[in-house]
């Protein structure tokens, strides 16, 4: 496997990669610096865009653009513009903020969120096309990466603060879940698990925060390699490329001084060539009334 750097930049939180195969362009945010970053592949030629406010997480809308996700809302995004469009508000509860965000193959957003004070308790939403707004698991600690076996059979949830990778009975047609368990556990010294992307062999890749690492499961949730990177934390993970066989990830670095001299590429952006290909990203079908 390859391992390179795509951009040196530093963002303060690299997370929420998607990679646009009709254009060929990687985006990913800095939700610490409230930017929204364009990569080309494998040219390389990068832009971004200002925010105006904290986005936690973006996803393909359809029909065109992107949506953002907010702290209590969504709104969509006109990259090519640099335009923001129309924003749909939810009702949450005193201080729960959503923190990460994917959609499921019939176009429905799966939303997670935490309480802004602490990491003890976490919840898992579902937005439906007409924007209805669902809780469907509330036992969570840190909910962040969402992804979906290739038969969209199986949902996977890393909830970092646990140390634990869950999966789901997932029902594609009706939305619904079922029967929770746990997939994988995640040792202290390998860090907290965080993004998640399913290639076409049906394993689960996952980026470990603190861990220095990305592993890959089998469908059985036994550990299948462990791939040792030179960032601390790597947040965000896709897979792209004009063969969809790079693994793209973003990485944080929201580090002290004395860890940044020593670690020069935190914050940067990464391309691991990997043996397999993956899955597309899906887009939410929302719609207006």
């Amino acid at each position: 496997m390859h391992f390179e750097q795509i951009w040196q930049g530093h963002c303060q939180q690299g997370c929420s990669p998607l990679w646009d195969a009709n254009q060929q362009y990687l985006y990913w945010l800095d939700s610490g610096q409230q930017a929204l970053h364009q990569l080309h592949y494998p040219s390389l030629r990068h832009q971004s865009m200002q925010l105006p406010s904290t986005v936690r997480a973006i996803c393909f809308y359809q029909p065109a653009g992107l949506i953002a996700v907010l702290d209590a809302a969504i709104v969509e995004l006109d990259v090519q513009q640099q335009q923001i469009g129309a924003q749909h508000s939810f009702e949450l509860g005193h201080e729960i903020q959503f923190n990460s965000a994917a959609c499921d193959g019939a176009g429905r957003l799966w939303l997670t969120a935490k309480l802004a004070t602490q990491t003890s308790a976490s919840w898992l939403y579902r937005v439906d096309t007409d924007y209805a707004l669902t809780v469907l698991d509330r036992k969570l600690n840190t909910a962040h990466g969402i992804a979906w076996s290739h038969d969209s059979s199986v949902m996977y949830l890393a909830d970092a603060a646990a140390r634990l990778i869950y999966q789901y009975d997932f029902n594609l047609q009706a939305g619904t879940l079922a029967a929770r368990r746990v997939f994988a556990r995640i040792n202290e010294s390998a860090g907290f698990p965080m993004a998640l992307s399913v290639d076409s062999e049906g394993c689960l890749w996952c980026s470990h925060v603190d861990g220095w690492r990305l592993s890959r499961y089998l469908p059985d949730g036994r550990l299948d390699h462990v791939i040792d990177i030179p960032v601390q934390r790597p947040h965000g993970c896709c897979f792209g490329g004009p063969d969809m066989d790079r693994l793209f990830i973003t990485s944080a670095a929201n580090l002290t001084a004395a860890e940044l001299e020593q670690h020069p590429t935190a914050g940067g952006v990464f391309a691991l060539t990997t043996a397999v290909i993956g899955l597309l990203a899906t887009s939410f079908k929302g719609y207006d009334d």
